[in-house]
This record gives C-alpha cells, structure tokens and sequence, in this order.
C-alpha cells in the first residue's frame, strides 16, 4: 500500500509538474498585460478560464493535486480503519475523474490505463487493509471468549 501511493504522489507529481509548465507558459502573457496595465490578475485570469481549453487544463491540475493529496494521506493514516474508507472513496472517486478528464492520457508512450495501476494498487491494498481489521476484530474477540477474559 505504501509503495501504491509513494507511484502515485510520484506520477501525479510528475504530470502535475508538467500541467504547472503549461500553466505558467499559458498565462505568462495575462501577468505581464496586468502588470503593464495595472489592471488585477485575477480578474483577467477569470475572463481566460471561460476558454474551454483552459477550465480543462484547471480540472486536470485539480485533479492531480487531489491525486497528491490521497497518496499522502493514505501514507500518514494507512493504520486507521475510517481512514481506509476514505482512502477507498477518494481512489474510486479519482478513478471516475481521471477516466472522465481524461488526465493520464498526456504521455503517448504508456497508455493511460498502466498509468492507473497505482491508484488501482492503493484501492485493492486499501480493500485488504480493511477486511483485515474486520478479521482481526473477530478474532480478538474470539480468543477473549476461549480465555475467559472479557
């Protein structure tokens, strides 16, 4: 499980690292005019988002920083069990967006469903984490009743 999420703080790293050049390179332009202008950056920054182009590169970065974020949570709370179940709900959850946005399919060399086998790893690691605290719960208390010791 934690060699699943370190592939995918890893990956979305890495393709999140390449969006944020893309970003800068597209919005170079829209900081030197505010500049020069004097007008705000984010208000020029909101009138370049309404480009389709530029609300999908937003969501795919979203998308990716979100992807950082559960590599790293399910790292720090891997041990909790109510932490498990988020774990599970955000890898499905990004799975469905990833899919849907369309993110991963940026490198030609790998496709885009090999890019997916961390998440797919952290959810069948996370999946097993918690049919063993299940398990481990019916037998703590099966060995308390075989002891006597309640």
């Amino acid at each position: 499980m934690i060699l699943a999420a370190l592939l995918l703080i890893a990956w979305c790293g890495y393709e999140l690292a390449v969006r944020a050049d893309d970003w800068s390179a597209w919005t170079g332009g829209v900081r030197h005019l505010s500049r020069v202008r004097g007008e705000s950056y984010l208000e020029n920054l909101f009138i370049m988002a309404q480009d389709p182009g530029m609300r999908a590169m937003m969501r795919h970065m979203l998308l990716l920083v979100l992807g950082v974020f559960t590599g790293v949570f399910s790292i720090l709370f891997r041990n909790r069990k109510g932490a498990c179940v988020v774990i599970l709900i955000f890898c499905v959850s990004l799975a469905a967006g990833f899919a849907l946005a369309g993110v991963w399919s940026f490198s030609a060399l790998i496709p885009a469903y090999a890019k997916m086998l961390p998440l797919l790893l952290l959810a069948a690691g996370t999946v097993y984490k918690l049919i063993r605290f299940m398990g481990m719960k019916k037998n703590q208390g099966y060995r308390r009743k075989q002891h006597g010791n309640f």
